[in-house]
């Protein structure tokens, strides 16, 4: 079933990633709708999608403002070929914070061993799992996703490591200081859209992108 997906993904023919240029090949006129977790799993992931479509979304929100795993971020560190220490963001001290370090150097290994069966590794979060599993069923839909949070940042990065055109299908909307969702961000060749000096509420940070999402529509 994966490999069947995976090959129904094809990629954007936006010429760059400029938000009305990415727009105007991936939009087709219809409801932006925030995708909403019925649960955290793969098959949750794929079933949410296609809910959200078929009741008529064409674009799609996904907002997870919660700090990335660990897991996220040792696949993270994996993926751009770094250490623990760049996807690791402040910590309230230096104590805390070489603990979190320490943490995922020592996922790493695991991580690298498993990369060959990335799906049941992904398993281990359930909410990565979701994640990344959404975003590869909207590509394989061919339906946009405008994405804010690290975590979606690194769930894309996963998406990518599987379908490499998976990640045209995504922009990223409101950019974050995590330190892992920066990283994410160069390693898929994105910028964000929009940025904050404040730090924003669920609520607020979905307004912000369906305002951003109309304002492209009256550009088309």
């Amino acid at each position: 079933m994966l490999d069947e997906l995976l090959q129904r993904i094809e990629a954007v023919t936006a010429a760059s990633q400029a938000p009305l240029d990415w727009w105007r090949a991936v939009r087709i006129p219809g409801p932006t709708v925030e995708l909403q977790a019925s649960a955290h799993s793969w098959e949750a992931g794929t079933h949410d999608v296609n809910a959200a479509i078929d009741a008529g979304a064409t674009t799609l929100l996904l907002v997870q403002l919660e700090p990335a795993g660990a897991l996220a971020r040792a696949l993270g560190a994996v993926f751009c070929r770094t250490d623990a220490t760049a996807v690791v963001p402040v910590c309230a001290s230096d104590l805390d914070w070489m603990g979190e370090c320490a943490t995922i150097r020592d996922a790493m290994p695991e991580v690298r061993e498993r990369l060959a069966d990335l799906p049941s590794l992904l398993r281990a979060d359930a909410c990565l799992a979701w994640t990344t599993a959404a975003i590869l069923q909207a590509a394989a839909r061919r339906t946009p996703i405008i994405a804010s949070g690290a975590a979606v940042s690194m769930a894309a990065l996963c998406a990518a490591r599987l379908a490499p055109a998976a990640e045209q299908w995504v922009a990223v909307g409101l950019a974050d200081g995590d330190p892992a969702g920066v990283l994410a961000r160069s390693r898929l060749g994105k910028q964000a859209w929009l940025t904050s000096s404040i730090e924003l509420g669920h609520q607020a940070h979905v307004g912000m992108l369906m305002t951003a999402a109309a304002a492209l529509d009256e550009q088309r």
